[in-house]
C-alpha cells in the first residue's frame, strides 16, 4: 500500500485458487487482512475453481458482496472482461488498484 497515492481511493483485488493452509502459528484471515481495511481499501476477492471457501473469503473482505467465486477456468475469461471494464471506470475516477495473488 506504500506505493499508492495517499488520498486516492484504493481497491485491493486478491485472486486465489485454494484454502488457507492450516499450519501452526498461522495468522487468521480476518486478522491478516485487517491492515487493508484499516487503510480504507475496498477489498475484492476472486476465488477460482472448487477449492476456495466463501466463508474464508468473506473473512478477508468483511463483505460477502465483495467475494466472487468463479467455478471453472472457462468462466474466468468472461469474468475478467467484466472486471476489467469496472476497473477502467475506477481508474478514470483516480482510484489506485492493487492486485494480490496467493
Amino acid at each position: 500500500m506504500s506505493q499508492t497515492r495517499p488520498k486516492a481511493a484504493k481497491i485491493i483485488i486478491l485472486i486465489t485458487t485454494g484454502l488457507q493452509a492450516q499450519v501452526l502459528g498461522m495468522t487468521p484471515l480476518d486478522e491478516a487482512s485487517q491492515p487493508l481495511r484499516d487503510a480504507n481499501a475496498n477489498v475484492v476477492v476472486i476465488g477460482i475453481g472448487k477449492e476456495p471457501d466463501s466463508r474464508e473469503l468473506n473473512l478477508i473482505t468483511g463483505n460477502p458482496k465483495a467475494v466472487e467465486i468463479i467455478p471453472t477456468p472457462e468462466e474466468v475469461i468472461v469474468n475478467v472482461h467484466l472486471l476489467s471494464k469496472q476497473l477502467r471506470q475506477y481508474a478514470l475516477k483516480g482510484t489506485d488498484i492493487v492486485f494480490i495473488r496467493f
